[in-house]
This record gives structure tokens, C-alpha cells and sequence, in this order.
């Protein structure tokens, strides 16, 4: 389903899921096994709860968790033809502007969303 706010389109509408070349970054900071854990564990959480969404993991990429390197990450993702950029969160940022957050805006146009708990992904970032 896509909802869309515009004069020009219904606000809901059923549409043909079709497959999005996906990107996984883990960009560490500690760089241990409890930190793996959580990257393995937020992953599972993904093709768990968002199956069918035609997402294509067809790739992995690490970082170190530095605002330059992982911006080069990013774009290095981009300029292979990647759709959906997932980037699991090796920490919460408390401030809201940590290091994931000024990487992705030295990538994109805009930050549409910085949170969605209401499906229990808190630091969901959406740009």
C-alpha cells in the first residue's frame, strides 16, 4: 500500500510491491561481539518484521563511526545503484545529531523523519 498526500492522487491505493536493491552499513564504534549481536539482531528484525516489502539485501558494507568515513560509505552505496540504504545504529544518539544523522545529510537533500516507535524503531532515520 502507498499513502500519499496530493490533489493529484488518492490518499490510498494498492500498488505492485517490486523489488528495490537494498544496502546493509554497519558502522562500528566498539567494534566487539556484544556490537555484532545487535547488528545481527537489528538485521533479523528487518526481514522479519518488514517481509514482502521487496527489499533485495544484495550487499554489506562496513564503517568505522566517523561522520566522514561513513558519508563515503554512503555515496559509495549510491554510485552502485543502491534503491534503500539501511544504516544500523551501533548506539542511540542522544542529541539527535550524531555521527549517522551528519553523515546523511552531507548525502541527501533532506531528513524527512528521525524517529517511528510507533513500529518500535525508535532511531528509524528516513531521508
Amino acid at each position: 500500500m502507498i499513502f500519499k498526500l496530493s490533489g493529484n492522487d488518492n490518499l490510498l491505493r494498492v500498488a505492485t510491491v517490486t523489488e528495490r536493491k537494498a544496502v546493509l552499513v554497519y558502522p562500528h564504534f566498539l567494534n566487539d561481539e556484544q556490537e555484532q549481536k545487535h547488528f545481527t539482531s537489528s538485521f533479523m528484525r528487518l526481514v522479519t518484521d518488514f517481509d514482502g516489502l521487496g527489499f533485495n539485501f544484495s550487499t554489506e558494507k562496513d564503517s568505522v563511526y566517523d561522520t566522514e568515513a561513513l558519508a563515503d560509505t554512503l555515496f559509495e552505496a549510491c554510485s552502485q545503484g543502491a534503491e534503500v540504504i539501511f544504516i544500523f545504529q551501533p548506539q542511540q544518539s542522544i542529541s539527535g545529531q550524531g555521527v549517522i544523522v551528519e553523515a546523511v545529510k552531507k548525502t541527501t537533500d533532506d531528513i524527512v523523519n528521525q524517529s517511528l516507535p510507533v513500529v518500535g524503531a525508535s532511531d528509524l532515520l528516513i531521508a
